[in-house]
């Protein structure tokens, strides 16, 4: 079972802010050029550990932000269709 968080906070950068460098016009919690949001990274991670998965595996994702929900009702076997049906679900979750 695979947890991801897609909280508003997960828009954040994952580098950390208020350095003496930071441009103060510019929202300090959104990520900067060259740089990723929080969420982008755990998609990518999360991607990257469904596509490790042995055939015939089981799995799910569940989401939480203001509510919980999963991406499907049921756990569910590993093949080839489940695989690309999770990663391209994984890769079209917002924050």
């Amino acid at each position: 079972l695979f947890i991801l968080d897609v909280s508003g906070s997960m828009d954040f950068s994952m580098v950390p802010r208020g350095n003496p460098t930071d441009n103060p016009r510019q929202p300090f919690d959104r990520p900067k050029e060259g740089e990723i949001s929080r969420l982008q990274a755990a998609s990518d991670d999360l991607a990257r550990a469904v596509r490790g998965l042995a055939q015939g595996a089981v799995f799910n994702i569940v989401l939480y932000g203001s509510d919980v929900w999963t991406w499907q009702d049921r756990i569910v076997t590993l093949d080839e269709d489940t695989r690309l049906d999770a990663v391209r679900f994984i890769e079209s979750v917002e924050a």
